[in-house]
């Protein structure tokens, strides 16, 4: 049995009935009904998560001639050399998969 129902919004309850206590209470009993709407979820965006095998991508860095690629021409081409090394190297040991989130419980 419930004794007491609280609630912050009082359009929740609607046809409330007082009827007779039950046996030999002294409790009436009280009968409503609840109001609930269904949220209707759209479908949960996905994430795309990038999976890197650190101990292939390591080896492989370890394995590069680095005087050979940041030549000291100048800077700026040092740099482009570096960056474009570095995201093909993380490109080539890397899978990237889409996970779709999962709508929980409230």
């Amino acid at each position: 049995m419930l004794d007491l129902f609280l609630t912050n919004d009082p359009a929740l309850l609607c046809i409330l009935q007082l009827s007779a206590p039950l046996g030999r209470s002294y409790h009436s009993v009280i009968t409503a009904n609840l109001q609930f709407s269904k949220i209707h979820h759209t479908e949960l965006p996905s994430k795309m998560h990038i999976f890197i095998d650190f101990n292939s991508l390591n080896s492989y860095l370890h394995g590069i001639d680095w005087d050979i690629v940041l030549d000291p021409e100048d800077f700026e081409t040092a740099w482009n050399s570096f960056s474009s090394t570095l995201t093909a190297a993380v490109s080539d040991h890397s899978r990237h998969r889409q996970i779709k989130e999962v709508a929980t419980k409230p």
